[in-house]
């Protein structure tokens, strides 16, 4: 893999192949099993352990390889929220990268509760704030298709193919994310209005517009069919509601200047009245606790919990 040992199709059984499809190019992606076939090309990972391998392809080649290249900062770009990279594939027959077995979000979205949404799209603001605020990358392509999920429910952003240093960020450069996206562009001009003082602008509306787009999708499968106590469903409607109001409000606005930065959108009250996203970051930290403070935690964690849907805390 990374390291120009010639690696066979045979030694991988990928499984579940799905493909998405962006203007000019595309990306396959699977799970494959780690086998003492295929170990020596993936030795951060135990034999029978499962991994997802993400192939990129374009009938020009270039745009494969730039694709390739810069999905490759996932190397030295570690955040809990960023979809983990493990190794590296370059051969005749895929040029691809392998991480953590994960899954499309898509995938999921037809049974998410509300309150797991509120919490995704704070674990994707958080990574997003690691980006911009750390590593001075811009994303460039947060939107659904970016976005996937952990055996344990936690959400993570891929798709790091067209991501830009802050520096090469430019009024060109988002003119060429938006001819690689084609039909799959945010059709909007207004995201594409380049700012040299706020450089994070184009992911925040993504971000915005993505939100929104989640919120529309578990509306209409989750929240007509609830069959939690009417006090209950009022909550969850609620929860969208100020998911919706932080997406229209902080991040889609016309002017790139007034999108709220994300480190800075991560204690809105959309997130910070969430039970659910509060517990989670609890949790997230809780070998950092003092014992006051998990003692807090667990003398109130009975009655938090009963304001979660019934099927969420099982």
């Amino acid at each position: 893999m990374g390291n120009d040992v010639s690696v066979s199709a045979s030694e991988f059984a990928f499984n579940d192949m799905q493909t998405h499809k962006f203007g000019s190019y595309s990306i396959e992606y699977s799970t494959f099993h780690v086998t003492e076939a295929n170990h020596k090309f993936v030795k951060s990972s135990h034999i029978n352990s499962s991994l997802t391998c993400f192939i990129y392809k374009s009938n020009e080649e270039a745009i494969a390889n730039e694709c390739f290249s810069n999905a490759l900062v996932l190397k030295s770009v570690r955040h809990p929220s960023i979809v983990k990279f493990l190794d590296s594939i370059r051969q005749s027959w895929l040029t691809g990268i392998v991480t953590e077995l994960v899954s499309p979000l898509e995938d999921y979205l037809p049974d998410l509760y509300p309150d797991e949404a509120v919490q995704g799209v704070h674990s994707i603001c958080s990574a997003l704030a690691f980006l911009h605020a750390t590593a001075q990358l811009s994303h460039n392509n947060v939107c659904q298709r970016s976005l996937f999920c952990t055996s344990q429910g936690q959400w993570k952003l891929g798709g790091f193919e067209l991501c830009r240093p802050f520096d090469q960020m430019s009024a060109d450069a988002l003119k060429t994310v938006r001819t690689r996206l084609g039909d799959c562009a945010i059709d909007r001009d207004e995201a594409y209005v380049f700012s040299a003082d706020r450089r994070d602008s184009f992911d925040l509306y993504c971000l915005g517009r993505t939100a929104l787009d989640i919120c529309d999708a578990i509306d209409a499968v989750r929240c007509s069919k609830l069959p939690d106590p009417q006090p209950q469903q009022q909550r969850r409607r609620q929860h969208l509601d100020q998911l919706r109001n932080l997406a229209k409000n902080c991040l889609c606005s016309a002017s790139p200047t007034e999108r709220t930065p994300a480190k800075r959108l991560q204690r809105h009250v959309a997130f910070s009245a969430n039970c659910f996203t509060q517990l989670s970051g609890f949790l997230a930290d809780f070998s950092l606790k003092s014992e006051d403070e998990l003692r807090q935690f667990y003398v109130a964690l009975k009655s938090r919990l009963f304001e979660l849907p019934e099927g969420l805390v099982a």
